[in-house]
């Protein structure tokens, strides 16, 4: 891939070597301008050259740079952060946890960004509340973070919380609270992220986020009567969501094919 920087070029390039090379001048100078160049031009990067330029990234960080990788915190774009968190996870000790937390009460957004990006890797309890004052942010991308590291954290307080926010009369109070809920991952939250989606103006968008939490072909056969109701009623809001909403990508990200898969199974059975 030709850019405009030669380092972020051979980074993202089909040479091993030169790639790995690369890697290294980012991480351990750090080389800012090559750092800038990638972020700008991460929507223009394949997934698969993305992952493993960002594995290159993260084998290259070590306890003796850890303050240099920090320095790369001043710019986020995209998933970067995540890569960068693998390898600060990899070295993680009591030190490191303080400066994360540090950056999470005291850094810029985008610091914040990398900060909560760590603590979904690392457990750590002392960074719990400000995880907590983080998932009410305008950031998508921090407020996802922190709800995916509370539930790590299996936070009950910021999980009580957002259960509650599902009864809101705000639409979008609902929305935040089950993207809240989704990230977080406890799937005893369906139910309650079902019955708001049953009585909200926007349960195309609610639905989506109950199809990321479970399959929600698994709830068809659902004991409980108006549970399995509100499943399909779940499947059908995605559907009609589909392409207004929801791009196409979704028959696959919430599994539609296996869902009407269950269905015919379960009209052929007596």
């Amino acid at each position: 891939m030709k850019l405009e920087n030669a380092i972020t070029s051979d980074l993202l390039g089909k040479n091993p070597q030169k790639a790995k090379e690369a890697a290294k001048l980012i991480i351990n100078t750090p080389n800012i301008e090559a750092w800038k160049c990638l972020l700008e031009n991460s929507e223009f990067v394949f997934s698969y050259i993305r992952d493993k330029a960002g594995k290159l990234l993260s084998d290259e960080i070590t306890s003796d740079n850890v303050e240099k990788v920090i320095q790369l915190f001043e710019l986020h774009e995209g998933e970067w952060d995540e890569y960068l968190a693998v390898g600060l996870a990899r070295v993680a000790n009591d030190s490191l946890n303080e400066k994360m937390l540090d950056l999470l009460q005291n850094g810029t957004l985008e610091e914040k960004i990398y900060a909560s990006a760590y603590f979904c890797l690392v457990q750590y309890n002392e960074a719990a509340q400000l995880l907590f004052d983080c998932s009410s942010s305008y950031c998508q991308k921090l407020k996802t973070n922190a709800a995916e590291a509370l539930g790590k954290l299996n936070h009950e307080e910021s999980y009580n919380h957002y259960i509650e926010r599902l009864k809101s009369e705000d639409e979008w109070d609902r929305i935040e609270a089950a993207q809240f809920l989704a990230k977080f991952g406890r799937k005893d939250a369906v139910v309650s992220i079902l019955q708001s989606m049953e009585t909200s103006a926007m349960a195309e968008l609610i639905a989506g986020e109950i199809a990321t939490l479970i399959n929600i072909y698994d709830l068809f056969e659902d004991k409980d009567e108006k549970t399995k109701s509100l499943a399909l009623e779940a499947l059908d809001n995605i559907i009609q969501g589909i392409p207004e909403i929801w791009c196409l990508g979704v028959v696959l990200d919430f599994k539609i094919f296996e869902c009407l898969q269950k269905l015919i199974q379960m009209a052929k059975t007596p």
